[in-house]
């Protein structure tokens, strides 16, 4: 099951021409570093893609980190694919528009006791 789900994730990646990375509000640093880093690996291998990370709000402290990208308009994200990280819950998701995107994959280390999106690993 676990490679299935993942083998799916990539082939969602690998169709997508717009992919937005999003995580939990009040960030802490695997959620930035898990959206900022997934995002450096996604820019690199396809650099054809539209890959952006996308958020409400930000961490002054962890500002090193990096930052999020050039905002998108609402309605440039129903061909989108989202990426949704570190996030046990939709309550807890931290870009507003993440309802828009044409699908929504959760990839999370909590316990997945709120299931949301397309695909879950």
């Amino acid at each position: 099951m676990n490679e299935q789900i993942k083998q799916q994730i990539f082939d969602e990646i690998r169709a997508a021409d717009r992919i937005v990375l999003t995580r939990h509000k009040r960030p802490d640093g695997d959620a930035l570093g898990s959206t900022l880093g997934f995002a450096a690996v996604l820019r690199a291998a396809f650099p054809e893609k539209d890959v952006r990370v996308l958020n409400a709000d930000a961490s002054e402290e962890l500002a090193f980190l990096g930052k999020d990208d050039e905002p998108l308009a609402e309605e440039d994200y129903a061909g989108a694919l989202l990426l949704v990280l570190d996030t046990g819950s939709t309550d807890r998701i931290s870009n507003p528009c993440y309802t828009k995107a044409r699908k929504i994959i959760r990839i999370d280390h909590h316990i997945d006791d709120s299931p949301y999106g397309d695909l879950s690993w």
